[in-house]
């Protein structure tokens, strides 16, 4: 968990989690792929998540692929609703 704690890529899962919301998360990819792993500790506890997004119809690598986008508005709503308690 410490070396996840770390990691330096927050396109997916931890791309706009406040400082004060520690994450620790692991992504991975591939042309039409993209998927991200880990544990967001929100108020309410810590939340673990797993999210891929696959068949993507272009191949992106850039930070703000639509994969990447996708993963960070599942992992916010999952966040807003299971985390706030």
């Amino acid at each position: 968990l410490d070396i996840l704690a770390k990691q330096q890529v927050r396109d997916g899962i931890a791309r706009h989690a406040l400082a004060e919301l520690r994450t620790a998360t692991k992504h991975g990819a591939l042309d039409a792929l993209r998927s991200d792993v880990g544990i967001v500790y929100a108020k309410g506890g810590p939340i673990a998540m797993a999210i891929t997004v696959d068949e993507m119809p272009v191949t992106d690598y850039s930070p703000d692929n639509v994969g990447n986008v996708l993963i960070w508005e599942l992992a916010t709503v999952l966040v807003e609703e299971l985390g706030a308690h």
